[in-house]
């Protein structure tokens, strides 16, 4: 418990001194992205990548289609065995405001957020209009959810996903 509080005060202490400048915190980077010199620097062959994504799945609204394209160019992705890509990956990366130049870090021990600014891959535009398919598309697979649960709404993972339930 010590440890985990020093690690949380570590982090938050290392955001304050940053004053909005890029921090990499550890971990693996954002695919378009990398660490250097502990700092967030855009990975050109990446971020050409990345905008391919944006601009595939503006044109088919699919992520299985990015996923085939990536796969079929032989892109790798970042923790992916043999260069295959996860389609949860996709949906994330779509979904990420990272891309469009502002990462934030969340510290959910003290429920405190910090942001700063990274090299912009895609703009804000281009973001704003695959939220809005995304989550049309979204609001159009809970319309065709086969049964409903009591707690449905509420059951949610601490990572945000939400839990579902089988019926026998």
């Amino acid at each position: 418990k010590t440890r985990s509080e020093r690690s949380q005060r570590g982090k938050v202490e290392k955001l304050k001194r940053a004053n909005g400048k890029s921090v990499f915190m550890g971990g693996t980077a954002l695919f378009g992205y990398e660490n250097r010199n502990k700092q967030w620097c855009k990975n050109e062959d990446e971020a050409e990548w990345v905008t391919k994504i944006f601009d595939e799945y503006e044109r088919t609204l699919s992520v299985r289609s990015v996923k085939t394209l990536l796969e079929n160019a032989g892109v790798k992705s970042r923790r992916g065995r043999y260069g295959l890509w996860n389609l949860t990956t996709i949906q994330n990366m779509l979904q990420n405001k990272t891309y469009t130049g502002i990462h934030e870090v969340k510290i959910k021990k003290i429920d405190q957020s910090f942001s700063f600014k990274v090299d912009k891959i895609i703009s804000i535009t281009q973001f704003n209009r695959v939220q809005k398919v995304f989550n049309r598309h979204n609001l159009r697979k809970k319309k065709n959810q086969k049964h409903e649960s009591l707690l449905g709404e509420f059951l949610l993972c601490e990572c945000g996903t939400k839990i579902g339930s089988e019926v026998k």
